[in-house]
């Protein structure tokens, strides 16, 4: 039992050394708190920079017309929207059209062909990127409401710490409990995963992207190739921030729950599909791999709480210390993100969730040999041999 007990506390440190950093960085990698300490040398309204944003949807007609609104009514005054439909077989082209008539700013292209070796979502936003004349470039989906102050403060932050790349994680808009559970664990288990405090160092094994929000550089963005470098990875948003991270550029991601709103899938079943594509493509379509990040799932979200319930207090003491830090570090990411604190218990069945989702993911992609995206199948060969490393 004396096992037992140093086992605890061993993970008790291991657990701190992950999770404590990150928590507590959330609380200064917020845009806000950086819009509201900028030097006194930053620039003007006047003088800010030409920005494009690069939105690519295809059967987005929920969506579409909410997302492009609060875009055009941001108070940023060197604006460009460059909307790609991308195949639609819905309204969401025409509401692009619509929209267009309304604001010059706006600038729709359509597709009609997928040109082979290209994931649909990647040679989309590239086309737009091409329309682009931004001297910065922000790529952003069709699903994600812009408060209108989040350009402003997105590129003086950008510009007053000489960032390259800055990418904004946005509030989650969720609906029942166990929506709420399940989207705050992959939040909390993605943040732990790239070692929030670390990106904005020059190391280059820590990076992120986010696909709600990746601001980047005109001249950094055509530097690495753009999209084209990423055309057939699924994982497009997060691999263009390694990409950029890993040419020598600067890179930060902040907190923006309370200027950035999306409603990521519309109950908790959804969320597990939602990861059908994208869990398995993050483990780079290897059966260790995906084990390796089960393992660090259990070890985060479900060992903790399990030793205590089958061991004698007196000897999982470390294990319940490690349980109130993970319970804590939830509760608080939850509240930031927008999902509150109550959710806070349910960690260890977030955790289950996301498991499920893994490998929900991996076999129905070993067993269909690719993967089925908005109606186009990618196989399984050219998924693998495209991986951008």
């Amino acid at each position: 039992m004396t096992h037992v007990l140093l086992a605890g506390w061993i993970l008790f440190i291991v657990l701190s050394t992950l999770v404590v950093p990150t928590t507590l960085s959330l609380f200064y990698f917020q845009l806000t708190r950086r819009s509201n300490t900028l030097r006194s040398g930053s620039p003007p309204q006047a003088s800010l920079p030409r920005l494009s944003i690069i939105v690519a949807a295809r059967d987005e007609q929920q969506q579409i017309a909410n997302a492009l609104r609060s875009f055009l009514a941001c108070d940023y005054p060197e604006l460009q929207i460059v909307a790609v439909d991308d195949r639609s077989r819905d309204e969401t082209g025409n509401i692009m059209d619509r929209l267009a008539e309304e604001d010059p700013r706006l600038e729709v292209q359509h597709i009609t062909v997928l040109p082979d070796g290209w994931l649909g979502k990647n040679h989309a936003l590239q086309v737009g990127a091409n329309a682009a004349h931004g001297e910065l470039l922000l790529f952003t989906d069709g699903d994600v409401i812009f408060g209108p102050q989040v350009l402003q403060r997105a590129v003086h932050t950008m510009l007053d710490r000489n960032i390259d790349h800055l990418s904004l994680t946005p509030g989650l808009i969720t609906g029942g409990f166990c929506e709420r559970v399940l989207v705050t664990s992959f939040a909390f288990l993605f943040t732990i995963g790239c070692q929030l405090w670390l990106i904005p160092s020059r190391l280059p094994w820590f990076y992120m992207g986010v696909g709600a929000f990746n601001l980047v550089r005109g001249e950094v963005y055509h530097a690495i190739g753009g999209h084209a470098t990423l055309k057939f990875d699924i994982l497009d948003d997060v691999k263009l921030g390694k990409c950029i991270k890993q040419s020598g550029y600067r890179q930060c991601l902040l907190i923006a729950a309370d200027q950035l709103w999306v409603r990521w899938q519309q109950s908790a079943w959804g969320v597990i599909r939602g990861l059908e594509k994208n869990a398995f493509a993050a483990a780079d379509y290897s059966i260790g791999k995906a084990a390796l990040i089960s393992l660090l799932i259990c070890v985060i979200a479900i060992l903790p709480y399990l030793i205590p319930l089958t061991v004698a207090t007196s000897q999982s003491s470390g294990f319940l210390a490690a349980a109130l830090l993970m319970t804590a570090s939830y509760g608080l990411h939850s509240s930031m993100c927008g999902s509150g604190c109550l959710v806070a218990p349910a960690l260890i069945g977030g955790g289950l969730g996301m498991l499920i989702a893994l490998w929900r993911s991996v076999w129905i992609t070993l067993r269909q040999r690719g993967v089925a995206w908005r109606d186009t199948f990618y196989s399984m060969r050219d998924l693998k041999a495209n991986i951008y490393k």
